[in-house]
């Protein structure tokens, strides 16, 4: 705990998706009956073709969309086979950090059973993946799907600091791609120098001479930082160059947990943010709400409630103050596992019901799109592509699924139903909201939030489990 907190001198600065031709036959008594016979014969072909026309291309496209459909079953049931194997790596694995790249290449490759690795890698990056998933397979017991190679790829415009490739039919399926840029003192610079400095360039934590700190303060609620992440803190404070990269992603992660994370939470969980607030007894005397109608409101409402009781708390200087610790830099490699455990429990099941016969109208469209070459951004193909971003779509990943939630919610609703009630209903997001602002996202990032999570150790809250056992979020043994 941080000893010494001064509550005067409080500061309110924040840190910085061809019509055929019938021929006329002129001057002839027979001409106008001729004619007249053409035209009648010429309108009734016209009907006629048009009929048959539709008729046939619909038996043409359920022929092709009914084979389409015993093609993809097989593809499928093979892919799976080959792809998805179930790793046995014994139930306590022994990491053990690698003093360079090449032996932490061998130790993924003989210990992970990893097949693939990239060389690239550089020796905090491959002992940092290593660790989180010897982690993962540890609190699995060793029996689960490990990826099937690890890659080691450069993206600094993008967020991600992993992902695994879930596409079953993509020769990279089941690999784990690791950001280079996240290991990067440049990247790292920009963002601790955004949390830990304000608008002024001025320190944002810091204690003064007789060990007292000036509480900073964050949406209403004063953040404090431990003992360990303050002394982390003071290093890069006085000397940034001579920070490892370790220790920068260390910090870097803890700020975005520890700040950013926790700092929303009152927004995505605004009456259990409260339930808890009751807790504390220097906070128990503003918080006096009457549940059952806090419960009829909506959580923006609900949102409002919230921050008057903090404004009138720091009026009468007794902030909330969130206390926050050394955050796991593996905790990211955890996310992505579960993503990789979900798909591998899911992702048969999700596949065949795409393309169930029910279903075959989505297949007839989806072929009729792959017949006219039609380009991976058009509307109609996206709607059509993908029915199992029903389980695993995020409005926060995907551009294009947010645009299509927000400005056509019926047609996402036939399209997602689960996606949408998953969205739309206020108990399901906030119990997501109890984990992240993330797990609000989609139902895949919900397990996979939740999942990573179960891997640091956290309690999970039981209506948190409740939810993941409802979309058959991976167990652990």
């Amino acid at each position: 705990m941080v000893s010494g907190i001064q509550l005067n001198n409080i500061k309110t600065t924040s840190p910085a998706m061809k019509t055929q031709t019938v021929p006329v036959i002129k001057n002839s008594p027979q001409t106008d009956t001729v004619e007249i016979q053409q035209k009648k014969k010429k309108k009734f072909s016209k009907g006629a073709k048009w009929a048959i026309g539709v008729v046939g291309t619909f038996a043409t496209l359920a022929g092709a969309g009914l084979a389409y459909l015993a093609h993809k079953r097989s593809q499928i049931a093979k892919l799976y086979k080959e792809k998805l194997i179930l790793s046995n790596l014994g139930e306590n694995l022994q990491f053990s950090e690698a003093s360079s790249v090449e032996e932490g290449i061998k130790f993924a490759k003989e210990v992970l059973k990893i097949p693939e690795v990239d060389s690239n890698f550089t020796l905090e990056a491959i002992n940092e993946t290593n660790r989180g998933l010897v982690k993962v397979s540890n609190a699995n017991k060793g029996q689960l799907f490990m990826p099937r190679a690890l890659r080691y790829h450069d993206a600094p415009s993008q967020n991600w600091y992993a992902f695994v490739n879930r596409n079953i039919e993509s020769k990279h399926f089941g690999e784990l791609t690791i950001n280079s840029s996240f290991f990067d003192h440049a990247r790292l610079d920009k963002g601790l120098k955004r949390d830990l400095f304000d608008e002024s360039g001025a320190r944002f934590f810091k204690k003064r001479s007789d060990g007292m700190m000036d509480l900073p303060f964050f949406d209403n609620m004063a953040f404090i930082p431990s003992d360990d992440v303050y002394k982390l803190m003071e290093k890069y404070y006085q000397a940034p160059e001579n920070m490892s990269i370790s220790d920068k992603r260390i910090l870097y992660q803890t700020m975005i947990e520890g700040l950013h994370k926790k700092g929303t939470v009152y927004k995505r969980a605004p009456i259990d943010f409260l339930k808890d607030m009751e807790t504390v007894p220097q906070y128990k005397a503003y918080v006096n709400p009457n549940y059952e109608e806090l419960g009829k409101i909506t959580t923006k409402e609900q949102v409002k409630y919230v921050e008057n009781i903090l404004k009138k708390m720091l009026d009468d200087n007794q902030p909330y103050i969130n206390q926050f610790d050394l955050a796991v830099p593996e905790s990211t490699i955890y996310h992505e596992m579960g993503h990789l455990q979900d798909y591998a429990e899911n992702l048969k099941r999700l596949d065949l019901a795409k393309f169930k016969l029910s279903n075959i109208h989505w297949v007839i469209r989806d072929s009729w799109v792959e017949a006219n070459k039609l380009p991976i951004d058009k509307p109609e193909r996206f709607l059509t592509r993908d029915e199992i971003g029903n389980h695993w779509g995020s409005i926060v990943t995907d551009k294009e699924l947010k645009n299509f939630f927000k400005n056509n919610p019926d047609e996402f609703k036939k399209c997602f139903p689960d996606l949408h009630e998953f969205l739309t209903n206020q108990q399901y997001q906030q119990t997501a909201g109890k984990v992240s602002a993330y797990a609000q996202s989609g139902i895949g990032e919900f397990i996979a939030e939740v999942y990573r999570d179960m891997i640091s150790g956290k309690q999970i809250p039981e209506d948190v489990k409740r939810l993941y056992e409802k979309y058959n979020g991976p167990k652990l043994p």
